[in-house]
C-alpha cells in the first residue's frame, strides 16, 4: 500500500508528463496528420485518467488517517484546477 507521500509524488510526476505532453501540442497541431493528433490527444486523455485516480487514493488515504475533510476538498480543487488546463489543451486537438 502506497503511502500519501508516495501517492502525491505519483500525481507531481504525473502533472509534469501532462506539461511534458501538452508542450509539445503546437508542434502536433502544426504537423496537422490526423492520427498524430488523436494519439496525442489520447496521452494526454489517459494522463489526466491516471491523476484523478490517484487524486481519489490520495483522498481516501488522507480521509482514513483524520485529515480534516476541508484540507482534502481545497487540494482536490487545487488539482482540478490544474488539470482543466490540460484538458482544455484536448479540446484543442479536438478543432
Amino acid at each position: 500500500m502506497s503511502t500519501v507521500k508516495d501517492l502525491l509524488h505519483k500525481v507531481e510526476g504525473k502533472l509534469r508528463m501532462l506539461k511534458f505532453t501538452s508542450d509539445e501540442t503546437p508542434s502536433v497541431l502544426e504537423e496537422n496528420k490526423q492520427k498524430q493528433i488523436e494519439r496525442h490527444a489520447k496521452v494526454l486523455e489517459s494522463l489526466i485518467e491516471e491523476v484523478h485516480e490517484l487524486k481519489v487514493e490520495v483522498q481516501r488515504e488522507r480521509i482514513e488517517k483524520g485529515d480534516d475533510p476541508t484540507e482534502v476538498r481545497t487540494w482536490s480543487c487545487d488539482l482540478e484546477q490544474a488539470v482543466l488546463e490540460y484538458e482544455n489543451v484536448i479540446s484543442e486537438t479536438a478543432a
